[in-house]
């Protein structure tokens, strides 16, 4: 056999093995994919089935239920600035998705309503099913999410007065939608009047 051709065929039978090895390893493994696209495909808001929803006005009357939590999947800055009281900030992440340690405190909570501020709640979307993967079987959307809550409830969006930064840790004292609601603890001021007391999930 001339040379010319001895090294392709000898490349070409090293590619068949090498692949034949891997179809091998994969099929052991329980046929894992070879290749994970990012982000998964399962988790592309066109995938996912409609999620069961609950609407603003419903909302505002779960808002003082004890078995019912509130998650914000927005940013981090964009919870502190405003989210709904008593709400936990659970941000969406295509490549950190929720542990089983961060899901277990929900467990104890008959029902879950998740929200977030992007049209059609495909990240809130998104978050539940991640959230029902987990075990969580009662998780809804926040039909509209913050900006109907802001609506139903009758309260603006915040404004952030410069240089005042997000040092606010837990926005309950000084959320206009605490103050507006009466469900925040402390007397409000500014934007709202009053003191409301009150539960929150």
């Amino acid at each position: 056999m001339p040379s010319v051709l001895r090294i392709p065929l000898i490349a070409l039978a090293l590619a068949l093995v090498f692949a034949g090895v891997g179809l091998g390893v994969n099929k052991l493994r329980g046929a894992l994919p070879l290749v994970a696209p990012l982000p998964y495909e399962s988790d592309c808001p066109e995938k996912i089935d409609t999620s069961p929803t609950v609407s603003a006005a419903r909302a505002i009357k779960l808002l003082t239920d004890k078995a019912v939590a509130f998650i914000d999947v927005r940013e981090e800055e964009a919870f502190k600035r405003q989210h709904l009281p008593g709400a936990r900030s659970m941000p969406m992440s295509f490549t950190m998705p929720p542990t089983a340690d961060e899901v277990a405190p929900l467990k104890k909570y008959r029902a879950v309503v998740v929200y977030c501020d992007t049209p059609e709640d495909r990240m809130a979307r998104m978050q539940a099913e991640r959230l029902r993967k987990h075990g969580l079987s009662a998780v809804k959307v926040l039909a509209g999410g913050i900006g109907a809550w802001r609506k139903a409830a009758g309260v603006k969006a915040p404004v952030v007065p410069k240089g005042s930064g997000d040092g606010d840790d837990d926005g309950d004292d000084d959320d206009p939608l605490s103050k507006k609601l009466g469900t925040g603890t402390g007397s409000g001021t500014g934007t709202g009047t009053g003191s409301g007391t009150g539960t929150a999930p």
